[in-house]
């Protein structure tokens, strides 16, 4: 795989920086690639890349377009939000970037380069992000953990009385039927 940026506009077919014939030509097919994210290499196969691939020996050029097609596969795989998801639960909740930086103690720039598509998320700040989108009281505790853990009536649940008991409860139990190791403790309301 040759590595030449954006696509030229120079006519077809090109010559193959690999085997040197005139054989490079557009072409759509499958690919399985190999990316490490998380410190781990996934492999996965994206269906359909679109890339000038020489027809000798197989021997395809990664385009800007190509690059983009193998990210969204590789985000797919990982089952990460989009860019366009995190935008429009934004959108959803009234909320900027900058609001959801601020909360959530993530730089700005950072989830900038996610919603540019330049950078993916690692697999437990995109469930952290997922959270903070799905609950209101998570978004208030966020933007005001202070005063959230301070409220009259509110009892800190990492206070060691505040843990349930070691899987004697039902809902322990049924938390790690689901593959949990613990329950999170029920907050007086």
């Amino acid at each position: 795989m040759s590595n030449q940026g954006r696509s030229p506009t120079r006519p077809f077919p090109w010559r193959c920086v690999e085997c040197g014939a005139r054989a490079v030509e557009p072409s759509v097919f499958d690919h399985t690639a190999t990316l490490k994210h998380d410190g781990k290499a996934h492999e996965f196969k994206v269906e359909g890349l679109e890339a000038p691939r020489c027809k000798e020996c197989g021997e395809f050029i990664l385009t800007d377009a190509a690059a983009e097609q193998i990210t969204d596969a590789f985000r797919g795989h990982l089952s990460l939000l989009t860019p366009n998801q995190i935008r429009s639960r934004l959108k959803e909740l009234g909320l900027r970037q900058t609001d959801l930086a601020r909360a959530t103690g993530i730089a700005a720039e950072t989830v900038s380069r996610w919603l540019s598509g330049v950078q993916l998320q690692s697999r437990a700040l995109d469930r952290f992000i997922r959270v903070y989108f799905e609950f209101d009281a998570v978004r208030d505790f966020l933007e005001n953990p202070a005063s959230s853990m301070d409220a009259p009536g509110r009892q800190n649940p990492l206070d060691e009385g505040n843990r349930p008991p070691a899987s004697t409860s039902a809902d322990a139990r049924n938390v790690a039927d689901r593959g949990s190791t613990w329950a999170f403790p029920r907050l007086a309301a």
